[in-house]
């Protein structure tokens, strides 16, 4: 199953075209990218399967079991193969590096896979040209490509049907910690491994650092070494004989039952039935159903291709930088906390806590409120709010209502006196400074000496919004919190899901009331001079950002 690349002319790339019927499972040490210029392809790679269309990309890694077939007639494809031991120079573990390319999110598509593209393009095109550094050439454009995979696609996450897909993120301290997690396993897979080790290396607590894995890649520490060596596991299966209890000792398992469970957990059948039902689809049964092509056979896909990145990249408005400078004078006066206008605490506080038991009594006599709430989207009116403050540059609240009724849904609790959107807008409102120092589309920020309070939201009831904030002039160390209340997690979506039970179970009431509280994360930020935070906010998504000094 293994197939040896062989690269000409001395070069430590390759670049070929390929009219693709199907090409049979195989592997290989080195690492490659496949751009889909026409048709449709599936990709066997490793336990899933890839639908790849007209101008996707998918990447393979290095000794990943893989295989295509072709949805339509025929498919035309760029396949760049990277010299896994040339290029291991110059980005260490890259053999054992996870990178994905494929993504839901349309602020990836645009930004970093529309980079890609053209790298990619541009590699191709520079192939068929000879001049006297054409060799230096393409190891500069070959590394380019490595590098933005390196610096933009390596955060992945095993979504629910198993399949990795990249998330966009910032934090590329804790993308180089899982990073080098990840490497270390796919390294050393059939040894003993430990969390409390891999956490005492990062120098981290173990519980925290079981939080930060399951958090960035979707899956237990437990479950991905377990996917690993049952991945690692397909080549023995496949190509050859081995006892599938003596497969399961050298892949790391010390339990064959508990190898058979998690090699179907990921592949779907038994060993012994995998290597049955597919060994003749590899290499060494089957022959490629694939020609190679010039490149001057394709330059109209490419041609056409290119266009489509420009299209791509001018067509998202959705991104927002703003910059916040601490070492600026403040235009306004500061307001110490106990300087603040009492008639806002009243007016927010008040509402919030006297009439909680009150709103609950009341829920039991509302007769159907699957009619009052049909239709019924609550952070609607919370955004309405933050535009109109982040417009007029005023902080004062119109008359809230506590309690919902039949003629106004606005209330701050629902009528059995769940917590609404709303509730929590106002929490994160009375963190706020007391005036406005900047305002623009999505948010307001308010200031008090080197501390900002700030509110951003997305008002885009379709698109996702990728919001980077810059504090600029950081003297000193600052604490960083984020609360994020999201639009699809509100009180009377999870009622919904229950048919709008009238009483409501108490257990059921105490997980709505659980779920809908905002989620919380923290980061230290050193005195580094400059820290840029960036925000993905989902459609009608409210964020409180608090960057207060600790030093």
């Amino acid at each position: 199953m293994l197939e040896k690349i062989t690269y000409e002319d001395n070069l430590p790339v390759k670049v070929q075209i390929l009219e693709l019927g199907s090409y049979p499972w195989h592997f290989h040490s080195d690492i490659q990218i496949c751009y889909v210029l026409s048709g449709e392809v599936e990709l066997k790679l490793t336990y899933g399967y890839y639908h790849i269309k007209e101008n996707g990309i998918q990447f393979i890694h290095s000794e990943d079991i893989h295989g295509f077939e072709s949805l339509t007639e025929t498919s035309k494809i760029i396949l760049l193969s990277f010299d896994i031991e040339y290029f291991s120079t110059l980005f260490p573990n890259l053999g054992n590096q996870v990178f994905s390319i494929h993504s839901t999110d349309p602020d990836i598509i645009y930004t970093s896979q529309a980079l890609l593209r053209r790298q990619i393009f541009s590699l191709v095109l520079k192939s068929r040209e000879t001049y006297d550094h054409h060799r230096q050439v393409m190891i500069e454009s070959a590394t380019g490509i490595l590098k933005t995979l390196h610096n933009d696609f390596r955060n992945f996450m095993i979504n629910d049907n198993k399949s990795w897909e990249h998330r966009g993120t910032h934090d590329v301290f804790q993308i180089d910690r899982i990073s080098r997690i990840v490497a270390y396993i796919y390294a050393n897979y059939n040894c003993k491994i430990s969390l409390s080790a891999i956490a005492a290396a990062e120098n981290m607590n173990t519980f925290y650092l079981s939080h930060l894995f399951q958090r960035f890649v979707g899956a237990s520490f437990r479950d991905f070494l377990n996917m690993t060596r049952a991945e690692i596991s397909e080549y023995d299966i496949l190509a050859t004989d081995k006892a599938i209890s003596k497969i399961a000792m050298d892949v790391g398992f010390s339990n064959y039952n508990y190898y058979v469970d998690s090699f179907k957990k990921w592949f779907g059948m038994h060993p012994k039935e995998y290597r049955q039902k597919f060994r003749e689809r590899t290499v060494m049964f089957a022959k490629p159903q694939a020609r190679i092509l010039p490149l001057d056979a394709v330059l109209d896909l490419i041609e056409k291709d290119f266009s489509r990145i420009t299209v791509l990249e001018n067509s998202n408005p959705q991104r927002r930088h703003i910059t916040l400078d601490l070492a600026q004078p403040q235009s306004l006066r500061s307001v110490p906390d106990d300087e603040r206008d009492s008639r806002f605490f009243s007016q927010v506080s008040g509402h919030l806590f006297e009439h909680v038991l009150a709103a609950k009594k009341s829920g039991q006599k509302n007769e159907n409120p699957a009619q009052l709430y049909h239709r019924a989207f609550p952070q609607d009116y919370c955004i309405s709010l933050l535009k109109r403050a982040s417009q007029s540059r005023d902080l004062s609240l119109p008359h809230l209502q506590a309690i919902d009724t039949s003629k106004n849904k606005n209330g701050i609790f629902a009528v059995n006196g769940m917590k609404k959107p709303l509730y929590y807008l106002c929490m994160f409102w009375l963190d706020l400074y007391g005036q406005i120092s900047d305002a623009g589309p999505g948010y307001i920020v308010t200031r008090n000496h080197e501390n900002y309070s700030i509110l951003a939201f997305n008002d885009d009831p379709l698109v996702s919004v990728d919001m980077t904030f810059n504090f600029a002039n950081i003297a000193q160390s600052h604490k960083l919190t984020q609360k994020l209340l999201a639009a699809s997690s509100s009180c009377i979506d999870y009622w919904c899901q229950l048919n709008f039970q009238n009483p409501i179970n108490p257990h059921d009431y105490e997980c709505i009331e659980q779920m809908t509280v905002p989620k919380v994360s923290f980061q230290i930020v050193p005195s580094t001079k400059n820290h840029q935070h960036s925000l993905l906010l989902a459609p009608l998504d409210i964020a409180h950002l608090s960057f207060t000094c600790t030093g």
